[in-house]
């Protein structure tokens, strides 16, 4: 699962790198930033609630005359 947002505007998840780079594209206005990140589905055992753990895995990226310039996120160390 990867998570992306194209600023402020929109955000949201999918299943591929690919497809979150694509809606980044699509949606990302020029000198705004987007995140996209891989993550892990988890399930709250208080709550049942689900959410989204981050990984590490992934880029931030600005949109250019050039396109977007993408910039790897630092890798997090396994816990």
């Amino acid at each position: 699962m990867w998570t992306w947002s194209a600023g402020d505007r929109c955000s949201g998840v999918t299943g591929s790198a690919e497809r979150a780079k694509n809606h980044v594209r699509d949606n990302l206005a020029m000198g705004d930033t987007a995140r996209i990140e891989k993550v892990r589905a988890e399930l709250g055992f208080r709550t049942l609630s689900s959410f989204y753990l981050p990984t590490g895995t992934g880029w931030t990226g600005t949109r250019t005359s050039r396109g977007i310039e993408w910039r790897a996120l630092r890798e997090v160390p396994a816990r």
